[in-house]
């Protein structure tokens, strides 16, 4: 940047009129005006009263140098972080590479039951034994594969982290990547929310079709199986889809990312791992001592839905500092 654009963004970051800043030099406001159009340059003594009055230095403003555009995002604005083009276009391409493997982790978290439910048919057969067993095999492997998978992609998002708690500034490149990105995703998160919701919604009907219908535990056995498939395809459309939508959103800092949501984030980050900690040592204490693996996995799906109304209720009762 030249010294005449950084004399005009300075002083309109101030607020003053060309007028107000002449009167604090002792100038006149065509000397101002000569100076923002480059068609004159303030002396040194001039150049230290500016250093003086915008909070820069006579290097800053006598220097160009390719950091000058990031360099005046914080001087303008200091108490917010600079998220520079560049960085938006590496986290949304990060958000797309990863949304569809966090979400096919939860639907595997998800799905973890089925074959040991599936096994439940092999129940009052000489293989009932090897059957539970291989059951919860498979039960404990798709949970590590779903757990390594959310912790590896979350590990990658870590240099991000401050996009969920800091208030933030964007450069103009970054901040039309966030709003192209968002618009593209509109119909595609519409699509996703509205069908990830109505397949959870109806996801019982099968189940609840056969108990009442037929006196069948093997049909029981199968419709709850199908149960969980049809659920881990609605959840993996809505954590996809928000996880693409939300990256967005963290650039613009709208919904659960403004300045005021994002410091009561703050101020609950302890929330989420005590919950999920506490949910984990019991559903391991219940399934352990009942041996009522193929029922047990209801803790995560009631906890689930505890998590979200408690979560809620504690963030309107929280007060942003």
């Amino acid at each position: 940047m030249e010294l005449s654009d950084k004399i005009m963004s300075l002083r309109k970051a101030k607020g003053w009129s060309q007028e107000e800043l002449a009167e604090q030099l002792d100038v006149s406001r065509q000397s101002v005006s000569k100076w923002e159009l480059g068609t004159a340059v303030p002396d040194l003594p001039r150049i230290t009263q500016l250093s003086e009055l915008f909070g820069v230095s006579t290097d800053y403003l006598l220097k160009s140098t390719a950091g000058d555009e990031a360099s005046l995002e914080r001087t303008l604005d200091p108490e917010r972080r600079l998220v520079t083009t560049q960085e938006a276009e590496r986290y949304l391409s990060l958000c797309g590479r990863i949304a569809g493997r966090m979400a096919l982790a939860v639907s595997l978290l998800i799905l973890s039951p089925v074959c040991l439910i599936g096994m439940g048919a092999l129940e009052s057969t000489s293989y009932e034994r090897l059957g539970s067993a291989i059951g919860l095999v498979l039960l404990l492997g798709l949970v590590a594969c779903g757990v390594a998978m959310l912790i590896y992609h979350g590990m990658s998002l870590r240099d991000y982290e401050y996009l969920n708690t800091e208030p933030l500034r964007l450069q103009e490149g970054a901040l039309q990547l966030a709003q192209q990105h968002a618009e593209a995703h509109r119909d595609v998160y519409r699509r996703d929310i509205v069908l990830g919701v109505t397949l959870c919604i109806l996801s019982p009907v099968p189940l609840l079709a056969v108990s009442i219908a037929l006196n069948d535990s093997l049909a029981v056995l199968l419709t709850t199986m199908l149960l969980l498939v049809i659920v881990s395809v609605g959840v993996f459309l809505l954590v996809r889809t928000g996880i693409a939508n939300g990256c967005a959103g963290k650039l613009l800092q709208r919904g659960d990312y403004t300045p005021e949501n994002k410091a009561k984030t703050r101020r609950l980050s302890w929330f989420a791992p005590a919950w999920w900690c506490v949910t984990t040592a019991v559903f391991l204490a219940v399934s352990f001592i009942t041996e009522r693996w193929d029922l047990s996995w209801i803790i995560w799906a009631v906890s689930g839905v505890l998590f979200g109304g408690i979560y809620a209720l504690l963030r309107g009762m929280t007060r942003a500092r």
